[in-house]
C-alpha cells in the first residue's frame, strides 16, 4: 500500500536528461499482467516516441 506520497522523477526515462519540478512533461503509463502500473516520464515528445519505438521494436 502506498503512503500517498510520490517523488518527482529526476531524469527522462529515455535519454536521461535532467527534469525540472516546475515543468509538465509527457508521460506513458504501462499496466503489467500482475496489476502493477508504471509511469514513465520524458523530457519531450520525441523522447517519448523513441521510447515507445524501442518498446515495440518499431524502427520507424
Amino acid at each position: 500500500m502506498s503512503d500517498g506520497t510520490a517523488s518527482f522523477p529526476e531524469a527522462c526515462d529515455h535519454c536521461g536528461t535532467a527534469l525540472e519540478e516546475e515543468v509538465r512533461y509527457p508521460t506513458a503509463t504501462v499496466s503489467e499482467d500482475d496489476g502493477d502500473v508504471s509511469i514513465f516520464t520524458f523530457c519531450d515528445e520525441a523522447c517519448k516516441e523513441g521510447w515507445l519505438d524501442d518498446r515495440s521494436g518499431d524502427p520507424r
